[in-house]
């Protein structure tokens, strides 16, 4: 595994992900990144070396009901095929669903 695509939920959790994931680039979608402002993420700790702040490279469609910053997220999972992070079930089905890999971080945290 090379990349990592983070949704803006899991950000809350950024110190758990980036611990996890240490050994592979933490890619934070554009969308995601403004989202995460919106719900009091503080920014500061979302960086370091192995963090990648990144915009899809076409405005990103509404994939299956999702909100644009999720959608984002997913493509640009498939655009660099990279894995998926996420806690969302519908998020994941949708990723699942285009051949994205995908993480639900519970699972990773649990096991």
């Amino acid at each position: 595994m090379r990349y990592v695509v983070l949704t803006a939920s899991v950000l809350r959790r950024f110190k758990e992900v980036s611990t996890i994931f240490k050994d592979v680039k933490l890619v934070v979608p554009l969308l995601a990144f403004a989202e995460a402002k919106k719900m009091g993420v503080n920014l500061d700790e979302i960086s370091g070396d192995n963090v990648w702040i990144r915009a899809y490279s076409h405005k990103p469609p509404k994939l299956g009901g999702l909100e644009k910053h999720d959608s984002e997220a997913v493509l640009l999972a498939q655009e660099l095929s990279a894995t998926l992070v996420t806690d969302n079930v519908k998020v994941a089905e949708v990723a699942s669903s285009m051949g994205v890999n995908v993480i639900l971080l519970d699972k990773a945290l649990s096991g």
